[in-house]
């Protein structure tokens, strides 16, 4: 159901919500049928689409075991929106919170794994950290 990754930070950079040319992202949502949707990613930069499709199952190539069949998956529609390289990008509603994990796609349209499917996949939070003025004002309060 999702093609995801997670990596650990070492503590060398902090973990920041923000979303290049898109600004910063505020929860997770569930993908709605029709709704205005945006990324950024490494290929196309900014792009947007609707999502024409909340429960698509899709075959993707590429694997090393072949193709692979996707299921419960979000379709977004409109040009160009996605291309090789943007893997990893989240897609944000207009509300700017996270509805989708980019992995693939083709011609016109786009792919994505929910968000909540990858949340539990990989057993993440997205709403643990601190935020980096609390940091900077721990550290400074330590260094007085």
């Amino acid at each position: 159901e999702v093609d995801a990754a997670i990596a650990v930070l070492s503590g060398h950079r902090f973990l920041r919500r923000d979303l290049l040319s898109l600004g910063s992202f505020v929860g997770v949502a569930a993908p709605v049928l029709g709704a205005e949707v945006r990324k950024s990613g490494r290929t196309t930069g900014v792009t947007g689409g609707v999502i024409a499709d909340v429960s698509a199952e899709v075959d993707v190539e590429g694997y090393p075991q072949g193709t692979l069949t996707f299921q419960n998956q979000i379709v977004i529609e409109n040009g160009n929106p996605s291309a090789r390289g943007d893997s990893g990008s989240l897609w944000i509603d207009q509300s700017n919170r996270v509805i989708g994990l980019n992995f693939a796609g083709s011609a016109g349209r786009a792919v994505a794994n929910p968000i909540a499917a990858v949340i539990d996949a990989l057993d993440i939070d997205v709403d643990i950290g601190i935020p980096m003025h609390h940091f900077v004002a721990a550290t400074g309060s330590l260094l007085h």
